[in-house]
């Protein structure tokens, strides 16, 4: 059997396989050049080796194949992977989603064009890009800035304005019977008495009237419809008119996120809105 990698031939004849395959190797299939680069071909013997199928990608060419021997039924892949790194990662996500379509015996042979240095240092670049990108999505959502562009980053900015939100928020002093107090304790405490002595006590109610006796001449209207499932369209709708930039909720999901997501989100939605028919 015979692997051949970045033959840089765009077509490969009967002809031109048997001006440099040994004469047993009548068989092969092969992965065409893209110009001057690439190319991959695989080449058995038909006496001890039988097609049994084949897989075709970019990159790789998988071979099954049957011995006339033994029967032994086995899978070959042969690689020639891009010489340029930045495609290695959809390289190697093509290269696992042959995994379901291979059983039994695989063997992988060929160029694999991996450094480890330069494959991790990509890899390390993505995830520090990514990062930042998530750092400064946060700060624009905890900024609250409407008037602003989108995918302007920004994020000192935004990280200022969010600043300034904290501070305007919090209840710095309370005067308590001409006594100001600032500990954080001494002020719970204060606010708790306070609203509790005008909230009161709860009591049961009780209701000394007819109610249908005092609409008993009133004509009746049909509201069944406002007590009727939601709909997926009033989900969609009321789902589009929120404000995208909003903070996530408790799932850690904003409502840009359904928006874009819909369909894949949609029946998670209508069984949440309808949980409270």
């Amino acid at each position: 059997m015979v692997c051949l990698q970045e033959t840089k031939l765009a077509s490969t004849s009967n002809a031109k396989a048997r001006s440099f395959l040994p004469p047993s190797f009548r068989d092969f299939h092969c992965v065409d050049a893209r110009g001057s680069r690439g190319g991959i071909l695989t080449a058995w013997d038909a006496h001890s080796l039988t097609l049994h199928s084949f897989i075709t990608r970019k990159h790789t060419l998988t071979t099954v194949l049957t011995s006339t021997v033994t029967d032994i039924l086995f899978t070959i892949t042969n690689v020639y992977a891009p010489a340029d790194h930045r495609d290695s990662l959809t390289f190697l996500e093509d290269f696992a989603n042959l995994a379901p379509h291979v059983s039994g015996s695989w063997l992988l042979a060929g160029d694999f064009n991996l450094l480890r240095e330069n494959f991790l240092r990509l890899a390390c670049s993505d995830r520090s890009l990514m990062a930042v990108r998530e750092r400064a999505a946060y700060w624009k959502q905890r900024g609250k800035f409407r008037a602003i562009r989108e995918a302007d980053a920004n994020t000192a900015f935004h990280h200022a304005h969010a600043s300034v939100r904290l501070h305007r928020n919090q209840i710095k002093t309370l005067v308590i019977d001409d006594v100001e107090v600032t500990a954080h304790d001494a002020k719970a405490e204060a606010l708790t008495a306070y609203f509790s002595s005008i909230l009161g006590s709860g009591t049961t109610p009780a209701w000394y009237f007819d109610v249908n006796s005092i609409y008993s001449t009133s004509p009746r209207v049909d509201l069944t419809h406002l007590a009727a499932p939601f709909t997926c369209a009033e989900a969609k709708l009321a789902i589009q008119q929120m404000n995208r930039n909003s903070a996530p909720g408790p799932d850690g999901f904003g409502p840009g996120f359904y928006v874009a997501a819909w369909e894949t989100v949609a029946p998670k939605i209508l069984q949440f809105v309808h949980a409270f028919c």
